[in-house]
């Protein structure tokens, strides 16, 4: 938890359809719905709708993000030394077909192609 912004991290999404939040080994997904991983659904999907039978789950936008790193809360939120790409829900203002993706544990902000780049995935909800 974030007692910043009161958000709640999940783990990164693991197995077909996020069915599980874990560490371990997570798995990588496609922005859109197109990824082999995916299930038929967008990244947005695979927090709200996800088969990982949780409620209230959203995919962060990057500014959320940015905040997490900005909080110091990345060091709760990454293993030492592991360095991984999330998807946020924020589009590229100047193209549709990117969106903002995030190294959370190094604050770096990068674009990624939704259709094609293969990104880790972390939800938030409000805590309640």
């Amino acid at each position: 938890k974030d007692n910043a912004t009161g958000l709640v991290w999940s783990q990164p999404c693991k197995n077909s359809g996020c069915s599980t939040f874990s560490d371990s080994s997570p798995t990588t997904y496609r922005w859109n719905n197109s990824g082999p991983n995916n299930d038929n659904m967008t990244a947005a999907e695979l927090c709200s709708g996800g088969d990982h039978a949780e409620s209230g789950w959203s995919l962060p936008h990057q500014k959320q993000m940015m905040q997490a790193h900005i909080d110091g809360l990345y060091i709760n939120l990454e293993v030492q030394a592991t360095s991984r790409d999330y998807w946020s829900a924020t589009t590229y203002a100047a193209s549709d077909a990117s969106a903002w993706s995030m190294l959370i544990s190094f604050g770096d902000t990068n674009l990624a192609t939704k259709a094609s780049s293969n990104l880790y995935i972390r939800c938030v909800r409000p805590a309640s």
